[in-house]
């Protein structure tokens, strides 16, 4: 997984005699980069995830210090490390006390330590994290959309502990964005964030991309990642409607292609439903549809049924479409469909004498099943 500021810092006070001096409830802050910055005015700069360096030779005496940290954390970086020196002698106190409020690490380090040292080192363990992050998710991909060729990745998941016969469950997160379409560095921003909601759970969880979506596979995970869905969803809802699709729970690699589909159906039905969050054995009749195998099929069921109904609407500017589903909706009363469609029940009756002649239909039980089903393939399509 990524890594975090207490992974990256976890050595180093003894190689480079760099201590935490104040704010060590943000040491679970992820990093993902390292910058040196010696400019008050950090906006230029600053992406977000990044752990800032300063040795203070742009500056006089220490005031700066406190709106240069206010601006670091408003920009989201996740840290400051303070070069005490010629230009920094001494931390001022009312900094420390404000990033231990604001739970925003503040390091220092001797002026004898070289900074290049540290941010090289630092920089490459990001670097070699990342890659070791990729060929997970590329893995997980494998088994998904390839698992003819998923073999020859089981050794990669192994050696991160997600082992071959884990019980393994897919969690989408499909985002629908508000306004304009996000950059690949605002979704690294927000897969960012939803990895450090999820970091203090500690479960065993890949995290990575899928087009318009985030997808979490998580093993041994049941049940337990479903806690934190609300609090992932509104890191994610800033940007979008969020519709989250949980798979089932099943044991071994070669079952991940069939639960990423179950996620999908889900989050698709989520939208439909206009509802958060579903698991795939909440679907019910959907369960079938998502399970056939051509958009064809389902296309000539829902025309077959619904096909001559559409037709008149078009001609004839009617809504007889909207009036059938309504009925069907309040279970074939006339008087609560007039009701919602606010007219009088005799215009649903003689519309509804319409509809049965058009499709020839009486509206039976055996003719409202088949309807039905038209109607949520046409939602699903």
């Amino acid at each position: 997984m990524a890594l975090t500021l207490s992974q990256i810092c976890v050595n180093a006070e003894k190689t480079y005699q760099m201590k935490l001096i104040a704010g060590e409830d943000g040491m679970d802050n992820v990093v993902r980069w390292v910058h040196i910055i010696e400019d008050v005015e950090v906006s230029h700069f600053i992406e977000g995830q990044e752990l800032v360096f300063t040795t203070g030779i742009a500056q006089h005496g220490v005031n700066w210090l406190m709106p240069y940290a206010e601006q670091l954390l408003r920009h989201g970086a996740v840290g400051l490390v303070v070069n005490l020196g010629p230009y920094i002698e001494k931390v001022p106190p009312q900094l420390i006390v404000w990033c231990n409020t604001h739970a925003f690490p503040l390091l220092v380090l001797p002026w004898s330590v070289h900074i290049i040292d540290v941010t090289y080192d630092f920089c490459h363990r990001i670097i070699q994290s990342e890659k070791h992050e990729r060929s997970i998710a590329s893995a997980f991909r494998t088994w998904i959309f390839n698992p003819e060729k998923g073999e020859s990745y089981a050794g990669v998941l192994q050696y991160a502990g997600f082992q071959e016969n884990g019980r393994y469950q897919v969690m989408l997160l499909h985002l629908q964005e508000k306004e304009h379409q996000l950059t690949d560095l605002e979704w690294e921003q927000l897969q960012f964030r939803v990895y450090r909601a999820l970091r203090k759970t500690h479960l065993s969880v890949c995290i990575f991309r899928l087009e318009q979506s985030i997808c979490l596979v998580g093993q041994n995970t049941w049940e337990k990642l479903r806690q934190y869905i609300e609090q992932v969803s509104r890191i994610l809802s800033e940007r979008g409607s969020v519709y989250c699709g949980i798979s089932e729970e099943q044991i071994g690699y070669p079952a991940l292609s069939a639960l990423y589909l179950q996620a999908k159906a889900a989050a698709a039905v989520c939208r439909i439903r206009k509802k958060q969050m579903l698991c795939y054995s909440e679907l019910g009749e959907y369960q079938i549809l998502f399970g056939v195998k051509g958009r064809k099929i389902l296309e000539q069921f829902s025309e077959s049924v619904l096909g001559a109904l559409v037709k008149y609407d078009a001609r004839n500017h009617t809504d007889y479409l909207e009036v059938l589903y309504r009925y069907l909706s309040a279970e074939c009363s006339v008087q609560q469909t007039a009701e919602q469609m606010q007219v009088h029940r005799n215009t649903i009756n003689y519309k509804l004498r319409q509809i049965r002649e058009i499709l020839q239909t009486d509206l039976g039980q055996e003719a409202r099943v088949q309807i039905n089903l038209a109607y949520l393939i046409r939602d699903m399509l």
